[in-house]
């Protein structure tokens, strides 16, 4: 009878020790866990002046941020000590294009047996890529010439044979008015339309492309290795940063002087994780690409944020490539601010269960002016915790006293009814 119940026993208290080993650990990574989740960055905002001003996000910033800036928030505080949350939006300063209006000048209509011309003067030294016509006709289908001239006595064809369209019954209206053709540099433009009936131009616009490109900074790579892997027949360039960064363009410079051309595929890692045999970076793909002897070996993408970089060519049976220093290109991100009248101004960035907010301002975009003037972040960068952490993590340590505290007294009780039953 003894010996049963010493067994019983022993099993209970080794189930009880396993227990509180187990809790114990849980409670620890749980606490761990959410002191990360919960610490904040903060860093004071200096020089605003006025209500709207640009504000850059420095780059030691990007590897405590949200990868869509979810976590960015600034704050305001004010002479009565009342804390106001700033409203702001993220500048889209990718490259795009937009059409912009050209001031000119009708200066005749005239006709011909073959049709009408329209001449028109541009006032100022303009790149012209279309003309759009607003014509007071309908249900029409007329070939078009567009010509430019610098003096008016020769002309030159920038665009032959488009159309004019125009359909209009009851279940259909379909008008299309604009000539375009490549960008064009001239004083003088002329549209010629082969119709014999007038086509009452009511009024014209002469419109251009115009680019907007992303100001690119280069971005210091930390150490490049290039390796030669005869058995895979690969040439793989690594790329590390010191810190994260955020690009958009790669620029290859090979140093062998025959022709390739060879496959490549480019990969990128954020953040290790770490194992029981240490760190790994998993790489994620991110272009597949060729690489061609004669031809340009800058490659752009989306921007994306990254620490690591790794390109590997596909050489095949082929001579490897050598390679010079690889040129990386990107930006940080800018923002727009409306600042009220406080006394003092700041941002906090990295809680990563924060959700982007959604200020009124973001609407109303393109009414803002495009050069506001920048403000600065502080150098010096604080870490804070969030209101409600310290008060919840002593919750949690004095929760996980008293459970130990019961389990040892569970413990002792047991041990004691042992030491009885011998």
């Amino acid at each position: 009878m003894f010996t049963i119940n010493f067994f019983k026993m022993k099993r209970s208290i080794d189930i009880a020790i396993s227990f509180i080993f187990l809790f114990f650990v849980s409670t620890i990574q749980g606490q761990e866990k959410s002191e990360n989740k919960n610490t904040l960055y903060k860093q004071s905002v200096l020089g605003v002046t006025s209500q709207w001003h640009s504000l850059t996000l420095p780059k030691e910033a990007l590897a405590y941020t949200n990868l869509d800036y979810s976590d960015l928030r600034i704050w305001a505080i004010t002479k009565d000590s009342k804390t106001l949350e700033v409203p702001y939006f993220l500048l889209d300063n990718q490259n795009k294009s937009k059409e912009q209006s050209i001031e000119f000048q009708l200066l005749n209509q005239s006709k011909t047996q073959n049709g009408y011309y329209y001449t028109f003067k541009v006032h100022q030294n303009s790149t012209i890529s279309s003309i759009e016509l607003n014509l007071n006709q309908s249900n029409f289908d007329w070939k078009t010439t567009v010509e430019g001239s610098f003096n008016q006595s020769e002309w030159f064809t920038l665009s032959q044979d488009q159309r004019l369209v125009s359909l209009e019954n009851n279940s259909e209206h379909l008008r299309s008015t604009t000539l375009r053709f490549s960008p064009s540099n001239y004083s003088y433009y002329r549209v010629f339309i082969a119709s014999n009936i007038d086509p009452k131009l009511v009024s014209a616009g002469l419109t251009t492309k115009k680019s907007t490109q992303e100001s690119l900074m280069e971005f210091s790579v930390q150490n490049q290795r290039v390796i030669q892997d005869k058995k895979n027949k690969t040439t793989t360039i690594d790329l590390d940063f010191p810190m994260a960064v955020e690009i958009s363009k790669i620029a290859l410079f090979p140093t062998s002087n025959f022709e390739y051309h060879r496959p490549i595929s480019i990969s990128y890692n954020l953040k290790g994780i770490k194992t029981e045999k240490g760190v790994i970076y998993p790489m994620e793909n991110l272009l597949n690409t060729n690489l061609v002897y004669g031809k340009s070996s800058t490659y752009t993408f989306p921007k994306t944020r990254l620490k690591k970089l790794k390109i590997i060519i596909e050489n095949g049976p082929n001579e490897p490539l050598s390679f010079a220093q690889t040129q990386v290109l990107g930006s940080l991100p800018v923002f727009y601010v409306r600042f009220p009248k406080a006394e003092s101004y700041y941002v906090t960035y990295g809680d990563s269960s924060l959700i982007s907010p959604k200020y009124d301002i973001a609407y109303f975009q393109d009414s803002l002016s495009k050069n506001l003037t920048p403000v600065e972040l502080d150098k010096n960068v604080v870490a804070i915790g969030q209101k409600n952490a310290p008060a919840k993590n002593q919750k949690n340590s004095i929760l996980l006293w008293v459970l130990l505290g019961s389990l040892m007294l569970l413990l002792g009780y047991f041990s004691f009814k042992m030491l009885q039953s011998k």
